[in-house]
C-alpha cells in the first residue's frame, strides 16, 4: 500500500456536546481527485477544514506528506496546500488579478514579481476567467467570483515546478457555476491531480458530477464516513438511500465506466 499524502486518524470534532465528526479515519493519495458527498450537516465541510489544517480537531490528528499538521509552519503549509471556501468573498475593491495574486504571497514574501504575474495569468486562463482580469471583484456575479477564487487556489499550488507534494481543497466549488463551467472546473481538477500529482479533495453535492470526474468518493452521514471507494462501487442505490433517504437507479451507459444516477423516489 502506498503512503498517502493526507492521512487523518481518529478525527473528532465537537460543538459543545454535539459530535460533528466522530472517529473519522481518512486517506487521500497524491494524483487523486476525491469527492466528499453527503446530506446537509453530514460533516463534509468540517472534514475538509480539518484535512486542510484550518480547523484543529477535538481529538485525532492529520498528517500531510508524513508530518502532522502541527509540525508544519504556516508559510510552508501555505506553499503546499490551497483552500477554496464554500462562499469565497472579498470585502475590498480588489481587481480579479489582485485576488489571484493573493495565492502567490506565500511564495514571494509579499512582493509579487514577473513570475508571479505570469502564474496569475495562467491561473486565470485555466479557470476560464481571463476576461475578468481587470474587473473589480465586488462587481462580479457569483459564478464569476467563484472562478476568480478558483484561479487564486490554482496560482497558489498548481504551477510550481518542483517535486514537493501539494494539495487542493475545494468546498462546493461548483455551487455558483453554470453547467458548462461546473464540468470545466471538475475536468481541470481531475487533470491537475493526474498530470501534476496534486491531491484534490472536493465537497460536491451533485452525485453525477462526482461520478463523472472523481477517482474516489466518500459518502458521509452523521459525522462518519459511511463508505469510501470507486464511484462505481459507492454510488449505488443502497448506500445512497441510507445517506440521503432517496431512491435512485444507477445507470451505466455503453462505453462508459462511471454511473449516472436517476432519482426515482
Amino acid at each position: 500500500m502506498t503512503t498517502p499524502l493526507i492521512e487523518a486518524s481518529g478525527i473528532e470534532v465537537r460543538l459543545g456536546r454535539r459530535p460533528v465528526l466522530d472517529a473519522v479515519d481518512f486517506r487521500v493519495e497524491a494524483g487523486q481527485l476525491l469527492c466528499l458527498l453527503g446530506p446537509n450537516g453530514a460533516g463534509k465541510s468540517t472534514l475538509l477544514r480539518v484535512l486542510a489544517g484550518d480547523l484543529a480537531p477535538s481529538r485525532g490528528n492529520v498528517r500531510f506528506a508524513g508530518r502532522t499538521l502541527r509540525d508544519w509552519g504556516t508559510t510552508d503549509l501555505a506553499r503546499r496546500r490551497a483552500v477554496m471556501t464554500q462562499k469565497p468573498a472579498t470585502a475590498f475593491e480588489f481587481t480579479s488579478r489582485d485576488v489571484v495574486l493573493l495565492g502567490r504571497y506565500p511564495h514571494c514574501a509579499g512582493a509579487p514579481g514577473q513570475r508571479d504575474h505570469g502564474i496569475a495569468t495562467a491561473a486565470l486562463d485555466a479557470a476560464e476567467a481571463r476576461h475578468l482580469d481587470g474587473r473589480i471583484v465586488t462587481t462580479l456575479s457569483g459564478g464569476e467570483n467563484a472562478r476568480v477564487h478558483f484561479a487564486r487556489t490554482l496560482a497558489q499550488v498548481a504551477f510550481e515546478t518542483d517535486a514537493a507534494p501539494r494539495a487542493l481543497f475545494l468546498d462546493e466549488p461548483t455551487a455558483s457555476l453554470d453547467l458548462a463551467h461546473q464540468h470545466a472546473l471538475m475536468r481541470l481538477a481531475r487533470s491537475l491531480a493526474r498530470e501534476r500529482g496534486l491531491a484534490v479533495v472536493a465537497v460536491v453535492h451533485d452525485l453525477n458530477l462526482a461520478a463523472r470526474y472523481a477517482d474516489r468518493v466518500a459518502l458521509l452521514a452523521g459525522g462518519r464516513v459511511v463508505l469510501e471507494g470507486l464511484p462505481l462501487e459507492v454510488l449505488q442505490p443502497a448506500p445512497i438511500r441510507h445517506c440521503f433517504g432517496v431512491d435512485v437507479v444507477s445507470l451505466l451507459a455503453e462505453g462508459h465506466d462511471t454511473p449516472a444516477l436517476l432519482v426515482t423516489g
